[in-house]
């Protein structure tokens, strides 16, 4: 089976501005860093094309397993509460809607 490198995308200061994020489970347990990609209210996407309305994150669904509606996490230091997690196409990427805190 293919195994996927996505770490490429992901990579601080790169052409994608990846950005550190921290999680600890409200239920207990260690807590989980990884570089994620956000977008904020009036970001611009797709080269240009498209504005996005909401915060949001993404990341490798290897990173922040375990991630889901009502937990907080922080972003580039910036604290979030997570509206929705779902995966994106084949779910080696997820997506979750944040509001900030």
């Amino acid at each position: 089976m293919f195994a996927e490198d996505l770490s490429v995308f992901f990579q601080p200061g790169g052409d994608c501005e990846a950005l550190a994020a921290s999680w600890t489970p409200s239920a207990g347990g260690t807590q989980h860093s990884a570089q994620v990609l956000l977008d904020a209210p009036d970001t611009e996407l797709v080269d240009g094309t498209t504005r996005s309305r909401e915060y949001a994150i993404t990341y490798a669904a290897t990173q922040l397993t375990g991630l889901k509606t009502g937990e907080s996490l922080t972003v580039d230091g910036v604290s979030y509460q997570v509206r929705e997690v779902t995966a994106i196409d084949d779910g080696a990427l997820m997506r979750a809607t944040l509001t900030k805190t």
